[in-house]
């Protein structure tokens, strides 16, 4: 599967679509659940925020790579995965949450692929390539099996903010 060209020390905003002034990706500090869990979603666009600012990290899983992502917010040990939410109307109803490493398992392990516009979908090794990140109509995130292009729900890009030059984002422990 193709990947966007990324550099590990960097921030990056992830919008929907190609307009980078509309909506970017949020990605909440780990509030909930004793400090293991945050929450996802889509927000106007502000580069200065914390919560929209992420570093992608590829690493080897069973002889695969596939990357992390971690926003600024949620720390060196919060992670973008996907969960099971039963009352997500959606078929495989899961939804995008940020996770702690120490309680993650393959739900933030994520793979791209290109629509073949500069756009990019996001998969979960937790339900597979059979569903992709997407915003729905009514701006919660869920994981779609809606796989028909064009999906604009489904459709990133990712713009560099600022170098991370903190050492605490050198590497990535998920256990």
């Amino acid at each position: 599967m193709a990947t966007p060209d990324l550099d590990t020390n960097q921030w990056y905003q992830i919008y929907l679509g190609e307009d980078k002034n509309g909506q970017s990706l949020v990605g909440t500090s780990l509030y909930t659940g004793s400090g293991t869990k945050g929450a996802v979603f889509l927000s106007p666009s502000n580069t200065t925020e914390p919560v929209q600012n992420w570093q992608i990290f590829p690493v080897t899983v069973n002889d695969t790579t596939a990357y992390t992502l971690r926003s600024k917010d949620s720390g060196p040990n919060g992670f973008l995965g996907a969960q099971y939410t039963p009352e997500e109307a959606t078929e495989g109803k899961t939804r995008p949450a940020m996770f702690r490493g120490d309680v993650a398992n393959n739900n933030v392990y994520w793979s791209f692929g290109s629509w073949g516009d500069g756009t990019w979908f996001l998969t979960c090794a937790a339900n597979g390539s059979d569903y992709r990140m997407n915003k729905k109509n009514n701006g919660i995130m869920a994981m779609s099996p809606n796989l028909t292009a064009p999906q604009n729900g489904q459709r990133y890009s990712f713009a560099p903010i600022a170098k991370i030059d903190d050492v605490k984002y050198s590497s990535v422990n998920v256990s």
